[in-house]
């Protein structure tokens, strides 16, 4: 064999060599290749179906987006005028005494308009004999405005006895924007009294009021109501509230304070 024919051999088999590697290498990122393939196909399309014909300039797509947030943040505010209650001022106060006065004016009148009416209310109502705690008081007073909206609307609709009124579980939504106060009820009454309370609770959704929970019996001489009512408002940072269904965080452990998106004032 010829030195040019040896040479030949080796350069021969160097480029087999190569050509196996590169064989190799397109063999084992073919699978990868046609993934993105498909992915380009695929976002091609939505952008055709989206943007037809040559498409349209960056600015104008940035207005349209603009637009969508407009109309996003205009139907928010709708539901919030809607939905959300406003705690009127005397009860956003975070002062022991001028808490305290708005309590008794306010358990003052409806003991007063319960004995007029002939309507039997619990021996105590939340705070009455405790008092505010000065660490919770702007929770405990919206908790009162709560409670008194509801017996009012129980007057209202000539309900018989109220035998229990009892704090319940307060939470903020996972934004930490929003905040839902609760309380529990067990009133006594006729069909219409019971039906009136419930519809009521119903036609103050605009101040935020709605229902939790509801169970209906039958007593012996009348229909018996056990219901949470709920308030639903502006989350005060003061309350310290958690997110409904969050695991309790251990004691002395800091949490993160929620970032508010909405411009709703909650008091303070």
């Amino acid at each position: 064999m010829t030195r040019d024919q040896k040479l030949l051999i080796i350069w021969c088999t160097a480029a087999a060599i190569v050509l196996g590697v590169v064989a190799t290498l397109f063999s084992s990122r073919g699978s990868e290749l046609d993934a993105a393939r498909t992915k380009a196909t695929g976002l091609h399309r939505e952008y055709l179906t989206l943007y037809p014909d040559a498409g349209v300039p960056a600015s104008e797509s940035l207005a349209v987006g603009e637009r969508l947030r407009d109309h996003q943040e205009q139907a928010r505010t709708d539901a919030e005028r809607d939905l959300v209650g406003v705690l009127p001022e005397d009860y956003q106060r975070s002062d022991v005494t001028e808490a305290s006065s708005r309590m008794r004016a306010d358990l003052g009148a409806l003991k007063q308009r319960a004995e007029r009416q002939k309507i039997a209310l619990p021996a105590s109502l939340p705070f009455e004999s405790s008092g505010f705690d000065q660490t919770k008081v702007s929770l405990q007073l919206a908790q009162l405005y709560l409670y008194k909206q509801v017996l009012d609307l129980c007057m209202d609709a000539g309900i018989t006895r109220v035998s229990t009124v009892k704090e319940g579980k307060c939470h903020r939504d996972a934004s930490g924007v929003y905040a839902v106060l609760t309380c529990e009820f067990a009133i006594d009454g006729n069909f219409e009294a019971l039906s009136q309370v419930i519809n009521g609770l119903r036609a103050k959704h605009a101040i935020g009021l709605g229902v939790r929970d509801l169970k209906l019996s039958q007593g012996a001489q009348s229909g018996q109501c056990s219901l949470t009512a709920s308030l639903l408002t502006a989350n005060n940072p003061q309350w310290k509230l958690e997110a409904e269904g969050a695991p309790a965080k251990a004691a002395g452990v800091p949490g993160t304070p929620p970032r508010r998106r909405s411009a709703l004032s909650g008091g303070g």
